[in-house]
């Protein structure tokens, strides 16, 4: 099992074909209490708030859903300035989108140096068998050409910071905490006594 830690006030940018496992990565962080659901930017999930779905009726007898045929290009600009917004509060934050090359994960770095956070690119590491199969067993399917697509563009390496998430992979969460031999005064609010309070701590 390899131990992957992830620091908090950095932007992760995930990054891998449909069904790779990346929401399921995100939901295991916050099932596991390691995170909340508003960590998370997922373009899918924006997709589905914006334009909605149509459900039907599969051939094994499930309901299966299919996003509205919309240009991506209002979700990612919506996306962008989701990112942006968390970034300037040095909020700790994961895209959820395929972002398969350096080219898709470059607009994302940028945000984050723009406001002096780390990026880190989690590249999911899983075979075209396993997303094929994953992807019969979901409600939102795509179809397997999408799933080939992804496939024939991703990149496995990056010129930025990345890390290798596969199944052997066991992620922890490490937050700022402060260390148990630091005493701290707690100083609440003063209404107008900022002079005394200089006076206090001086």
């Amino acid at each position: 099992m390899n131990k992957l830690i992830l620091k908090s006030n950095s932007l992760y940018i995930l990054s891998g074909p449909p069904a790779s496992g990346k929401s399921t990565f995100v939901n295991n962080l916050i099932t596991s209490n390691q995170i909340t659901k508003d960590f998370i930017i997922s373009s899918d999930e924006l997709r589905i708030q914006l334009f909605g779905a149509q459900k039907y009726l599969h051939s094994d007898g499930s309901f299966k859903e299919i996003p509205q045929n919309h240009s991506d290009g209002k979700v990612f600009e919506i996306m962008e300035e989701m990112i942006k917004a968390r970034c300037v509060n040095r909020l700790t934050t994961f895209v959820d989108a395929t972002s398969t090359t350096d080219k898709d994960r470059a607009r994302y770095v940028k945000l984050a140096e723009e406001f002096g956070m780390k990026s880190i690119v989690l590249i999911f590491d899983t075979t075209k068998d396993e997303c094929l199969a994953r992807n019969k067993m979901r409600t939102r399917m795509v179809p397997d050409s999408v799933i080939d697509h992804f496939f024939n563009k991703m990149q496995y390496t990056s010129k930025y910071p990345y890390e290798i998430i596969d199944k052997n992979t066991q992620v922890l969460m490490n937050y700022n905490e402060i260390p148990s031999d630091v005493v701290l005064d707690i100083i609440g609010d003063t209404h107008g006594l900022y002079d005394d309070v200089l006076t206090l701590i001086k």
